[in-house]
């Protein structure tokens, strides 16, 4: 299954801005979890967020992630994130036209 979603805000700059659109492959097997690998997720207080993993634990099921620049919410702000708050891969990246 698939879902498009818009992204908001610039923390993912330069590779996404503001009102890009994914793509996003929600059906995935565990060896998609990837350092480097762009996901979405839900986080408990944040709500949705696109992200790149920067470490992955496959023992705790767990990862963490951060962000393409310094605007970014920190890693330690955001905490592990869980496998099952993956709401999957971004697999096509839309520009927006502004």
């Amino acid at each position: 299954m698939i879902k498009i979603y818009k992204i908001k805000g610039d923390s993912m700059l330069p590779e996404y801005k503001n009102n890009d659109y994914l793509v996003v492959l929600r059906l995935f097997k565990e060896n998609f979890i990837k350092k480097n690998r762009n996901t979405v997720f839900f986080h408990s207080k944040l709500g949705l967020l696109v992200k790149k993993i920067s470490s992955v634990n496959y023992k705790e099921k767990s990862f963490y992630v951060s962000g393409n620049n310094n605007l970014s919410i920190k890693s330690k702000m955001l905490g592990k994130i869980n496998f099952s708050q993956i709401e999957g891969f971004p697999i096509l990246h839309i520009k927006s036209l502004n």
